[in-house]
């Protein structure tokens, strides 16, 4: 396919001090209907050494896309999996990158297989003090996140979220949400007045407790969540984590 639009093909053009950060590499993973991206970031501290990038880190970030042409950065380019400070026997202490597509497993969790590095460079511009550690410099490491784990909404003490509008046609509403210590309710606004349909108010949610990776929501009289006009979700969330909502 030929990219029309010279913005994906041309980079910026940028002044040699510039010590901007660097997109090495992007594994992508389809799930639940968009592409995560999982983008490795090199950060650089300053000019290049003589023996070239060595003087930065290698870190993985979050990136989403419906279309595998527009991507967005998530959690405000926090850091997905990073580097850790030398403990004298860990391995991701300078590199850390996604090797492929992780893999759902069990409908369960989500399992990430990542490379760890302790050096960045030769041998040759470390102190004696390292060498010993060079004949075992990296590692296959595995991360496990729950089902739907990559990015939550959080309120430690109570928060509230409103989606964007869309059809009601029927089914049960689930949530995957932690909630250790408090409660998880919602309910179905009116997209226009943005005040509950009938029987679908806040008051009449039946609080979720506990975590759930598909825990179902209910209301006091059971009504059918269908609607003629377009709606939106308000989720109220005491001491709870939201990871995903879905209808079926």
């Amino acid at each position: 396919m030929v990219v029309e639009n010279p913005a994906y093909l041309t980079p910026p053009v940028l002044e040699d001090t510039d010590y901007i950060a660097q997109l090495y590499m992007m594994p992508l993973m389809p799930y639940e209907g968009v592409y995560i991206g999982f983008p490795l970031l090199f950060n650089p501290a300053g000019p290049d050494l003589p023996q070239m990038n060595h003087c930065g880190i290698n870190q993985v970030e979050l990136a989403v896309s419906r279309d595998l042409y527009n991507w967005e950065r998530v959690a405000d380019r926090g850091v997905f999996i990073g580097v850790e400070p030398w403990d004298g026997i860990n391995y991701g202490t300078t590199q850390v990158a996604v090797c492929s597509r992780p893999i759902v497993h069990e409908d369960r969790e989500i399992r990430i297989y990542h490379n760890a590095h302790r050096f960045r460079g030769h041998q040759s511009i470390y102190s004696e003090d390292y060498a010993e550690y060079f004949n075992d410099a990296g590692a296959l490491h595995l991360s496990i996140l729950r089902l739907d784990g990559f990015v939550s909404l959080d309120a430690e003490e109570e928060g509230t979220v409103v989606t964007e509008r869309f059809t009601l046609n029927g089914g049960d509403l689930y949530v995957n949400a932690d909630v250790p210590s408090g409660e998880l309710r919602a309910e179905i606004l009116d997209a226009e007045m943005m005040q509950p349909l009938p029987g679908l108010s806040e008051g009449e949610s039946l609080p979720l407790n506990g975590d759930h990776l598909r825990g179902k929501l209910m209301w006091k009289d059971s009504p059918r969540l269908v609607s003629e006009k377009a709606v939106r979700l308000r989720f109220i969330l005491r001491g709870a984590k939201l990871y995903a909502f879905w209808l079926e």
